[in-house]
């Protein structure tokens, strides 16, 4: 969370910057287009960090730093057939967690930062409340 506080400064302060240098010279193009890049900087910036909290009846993935709670997904433990921990490797590659649930059409899946030993934990927790649980590397 404090690298997404600062990439979130860092675009605050690059829009602030190109944006007053928008009104002041003739060449505009450079400092619009600085401008457009800060701002979908700080939309991703926001959209990228994610919270799970796993209680008894439900697990809910919340976006903290988003302005609404529309965001916010829930899934009944009930519901959720099957949760995966899926590693990609490669260039873009990581750790994903794909939730795979009745009320779905299609499966969820989160990119997550999780370290061993929370991933661990996570894994314990939901085998716990009685959902499967998989682990698969690419």
């Amino acid at each position: 969370m404090f690298l997404t506080i600062g990439k979130i400064g860092i675009g605050i302060v690059g829009l602030v910057k190109f944006a007053s240098n928008l009104f002041t010279k003739s060449g505009w193009g450079f400092d619009l287009f600085m401008c457009i890049f800060f701002i979908l900087w700080i939309i991703q910036a926001i959209r990228g960090v994610k919270t799970f909290h796993l209680f008894p009846e439900r697990l809910v993935v919340k976006r903290p730093f988003f302005f609404t709670t529309k965001t916010d997904k829930t899934f009944k433990t009930d519901e959720i057939k099957e949760v995966v921990f899926h590693r990609i490797k490669g260039k873009y590659g990581g750790w994903f967690l794909i939730i795979r649930a009745e009320q779905l059409r299609h499966n969820d899946d989160f990119r997550i930062h999780f370290g061993a030993n929370i991933r661990s934990e996570f894994i314990t927790q939901l085998n716990n409340l009685g959902v499967k649980v998989s682990s698969k590397e690419n």
